[in-house]
């Protein structure tokens, strides 16, 4: 497969609703998940069907960020990120 067809594919499979994927693939792209924003910890819940992301920094309690698709969490993860450091800045 090109890179352009992997590409393609990645953002496909970012873009799926987990309902429709296996379990498998999601926790697999979780892991992936984890890896490219390592300041995380990134779950996917099979009875959920969410992705389910913890902080790795200090953050208020009960900060968790959840999405069913996980295009959508790099964008949440990095507002989180955002909201934490003001606040930490603030104090």
């Amino acid at each position: 497969m090109s890179q352009a067809a992997a590409e393609t594919d990645d953002r496909a499979q970012m873009a799926l609703p987990m309902g429709s994927a296996d379990d498998d693939e999601a926790r697999e792209l979780a892991r992936r998940i984890e890896r490219e924003h390592p300041r995380w910890i990134v779950m996917f819940g099979a009875f959920t069907k969410q992705f389910i992301c913890f902080p790795r920094f200090p953050a208020a309690p009960g900060t968790v960020v959840v999405a069913c698709y996980p295009g959508a969490l790099p964008a949440r993860m990095k507002y989180a990120e955002r909201v934490c450091h003001l606040r930490k800045q603030e104090a």
